[in-house]
């Protein structure tokens, strides 16, 4: 095509130390395919765990369905028209008509008790089966209410989630690491310069076992019973030096 007639049909890129591009990889290891070098998904453990929520959500509608309450009356308790039973607007799944039988006629009320509460707890011990098996910690999925038996078994499965997060975590800066690497090379190339390797700085935070909130709080109660010092809270706060923090302060109240 013309538009690629002055392309190079090759390059030979020298004093290459690593690969150009980056791959990021979850930190389980691959059981599906041992001999694959790359990574597998964060839920690939409980694939057959999430199949059983799947099928067993659909019980507990087909059971929520099937419990609806229901009017069973016989044929001649109807107004009818056109040859159809005449029934309450917006009511209508509401009404089965049966013929009669030995001359009789008869109403019912259908109300099955509904089991939800077994179905619920059953779903809920799924759920449970699902954040254990991709490392996260009880109440992320299920309900909380029905989790948080013990402080022990609250902190142990926070511990798990802090666990499984900072693997990704590690494994997702040296991805980017790897990708910076290849950003300044083709940049060094294209601009026939040599420059120092980049440095980065990563924060991902802890948004598992520390709540921002409080932890907010906890600092401003400290700074305000004269326990820390302001510019070391605006440093913290907005992820700057305590130089910066303390001219800005000054200047602010000044």
């Amino acid at each position: 095509m013309p538009q690629w007639a002055d392309v190079l049909p090759e390059k030979v890129y020298e004093n290459v130390q690593r690969p150009l591009f980056a791959i990021f990889q979850t930190p389980d290891s691959n059981n599906i395919d041992p001999t694959s070098p790359l990574g597998v998904s964060v839920f690939a453990d409980a694939v057959d765990f999430i199949r059983d929520a799947d099928e067993h959500w659909e019980r507990i509608l087909w059971e929520l369905e099937s419990s609806e309450r229901a009017i069973d009356a016989t044929e001649d308790l109807f107004r009818y028209k056109d040859g159809k039973p005449v029934l309450p607007k917006g009511r209508e799944r509401m009404f089965r008509s049966y013929e009669k039988t030995d001359g009789q006629s008869f109403i019912n009320t259908f109300s099955p008790e509904v089991r939800d509460t077994a179905y619920f707890h059953a779903f809920n011990q799924i759920l449970r089966r699902i954040e254990n098996a991709v490392g996260l910690s009880y109440g992320t999925l299920s309900e909380v209410s029905d989790v948080e038996k013990t402080a022990e078994e609250v902190r142990s499965s926070k511990q798990r989630s802090f666990s499984s997060v900072k693997d990704i975590q590690e494994n997702l800066r040296n991805a980017l690491e790897q990708m910076l690497y290849g950003i300044q090379f083709y940049q060094d190339y294209y601009r026939s310069q040599n420059s120092p390797p980049v440095k980065a700085t990563f924060n991902f935070g802890d948004g598992v076992l520390e709540d921002p909130d409080v932890e907010y709080q906890r600092r401003v109660q400290m700074v305000r019973d004269k326990l820390l010092r302001p510019e070391l809270f605006l440093a913290w706060y907005f992820d700057c030096s305590e130089e910066k923090a303390a001219t800005d302060d000054a200047g602010a109240t000044g």
